[in-house]
């Protein structure tokens, strides 16, 4: 029964291409042609004046993973289906992965790390491909890199994080000169893990253990905010507005994953969504589109959903040609629609793909049906971190 059920979201998702937003899905049914970066934009053609909300920078292999050497890429897309060529990846950034897009939109910050724990990061011009800063992290295989970014809010320096045995978070000039080391705990939120920039980059808030923590750009001020349950600890997800930090905390007994907002300035956080029921194990992140939220869900088994925030029910979205039970990642959101990774009815591997909820409607702009190849890392603009 289930074999016949999936072929025919199989035949219906080919079949009704009004349900889809891409031309280029109305030849899905036969087997994607090789991919050649030829299909795509060059670095010339990009219209950089338009470059913005609404673009997505991706890692991508133009081929199968049965092909090892296929060429590596970071690749530009909008919502319309463009497709550009912005380096191709070789020498020191053969193996570098993608960590964050600059606020300016103009720089790629990537990292590598060999086998004894060294860590590597280099700042990539995103007009000329050409690597513009590199350093070397203090890191090793006991003291691990945990993430870096740029400073927002156009990327004139980065922040990156190691663990020992607590989080440490450095900001680095782009030559790798320490410039300043934030506090690892602060006194009634306790030791802090995750972190986000404030868009304008005067200000960061810190994950913790029983809240959040806001510190100065600089380091000197700290601001506690508690949530007021010591069987608890919050990662914040993003400025939801200037004096507003949104976060997923673990609450209660059953650790509950829920979203809170926390005012900056102190008072008492609000619980956005409700107490976990059903299929939600945990609300994992939020965003605004059209006037509504919509809500990353986490379920059993790893498996990840897209909600419409009703009241503060996440209530479940269907995405049209996606078949049920395959996993959904928002990767950011414009101001009609959300970039989600996810794979494609019928099809193998991940796709990135635009869904507007005011038509319900997808548009898939880069990986199966449309381009074949495999997508790696994907971050939206503007940068989740700012």
């Amino acid at each position: 029964m289930k074999k016949v059920r999936f072929a025919a979201l199989c035949a219906l998702a080919l079949a009704a291409g009004n349900v889809f937003a891409s031309p280029a899905l109305a030849g899905a049914g036969r087997a994607p042609a090789q991919v050649s970066p030829r299909g795509f934009g060059t670095p010339a053609q990009i219209p950089w004046g338009s470059v913005g909300t609404g673009w997505v920078l991706t890692e991508f292999v133009a081929g199968p993973p049965s092909q090892n050497l296929a060429p590596s890429y970071l690749v530009l897309t909008n919502q319309l289906g463009q497709r550009y060529i912005v380096i191709k990846k070789s020498g020191p950034l053969a193996n570098a992965g993608l960590l964050d897009w600059s606020g300016d939109g103009q720089r790629a910050l990537l990292d590598t790390e060999n086998q004894m724990g060294k860590t590597t990061l280099f700042v990539a011009d995103l007009h000329t491909g050409a690597i513009v800063d590199s350093f070397v992290l203090p890191t090793s295989r006991t003291n691990d890199f945990q993430s870096a970014a740029f400073t927002r809010p156009d990327g004139l320096a980065v922040v990156a994080s190691t663990y020992t045995n607590h989080l440490v978070l450095t900001r680095y000039s782009l030559s790798g000169r320490p410039e300043v080391t934030y506090p690892s705990s602060v006194t009634s939120v306790g030791k802090l893990a995750g972190w986000i920039y404030k868009p304008d980059g005067t200000e960061i808030a810190f994950g913790g253990q029983h809240g959040l923590a806001v510190v100065a750009n600089d380091g000197t001020s700290v601001r506690a905010l508690r949530l007021g349950d010591s069987r608890l600890s919050c990662t914040p997800l993003s400025w939801w507005s200037a004096n507003v930090v949104l976060a997923t905390c673990l609450v209660g007994t059953r650790l509950e994953a829920r979203l809170y907002e926390f005012p900056v300035a102190g008072g008492t956080p609000r619980a956005l969504t409700r107490s976990n029921v059903g299929s939600d194990d945990g609300d994992i992140g939020a965003w605004r589109v059209g006037g509504h939220v919509y809500v990353e869900v986490a379920s059993a088994c790893g498996y990840r959903y897209l909600a419409k925030l009703v009241g503060a029910a996440p209530i479940m979205i269907h995405l049209p040609g996606v078949a049920a039970g395959k996993s959904v990642q928002v990767v950011g959101a414009g101001t009609t629609a959300l970039a989600i990774s996810t794979n494609i009815a019928c099809h193998g591997g991940p796709s990135l793909l635009w869904y507007t909820p005011s038509s319900n409607s997808i548009r898939v702009v880069l990986g199966q049906p449309v381009t074949g190849g495999q997508m790696g890392v994907s971050v939206a603009y503007p940068p989740r971190l700012g």
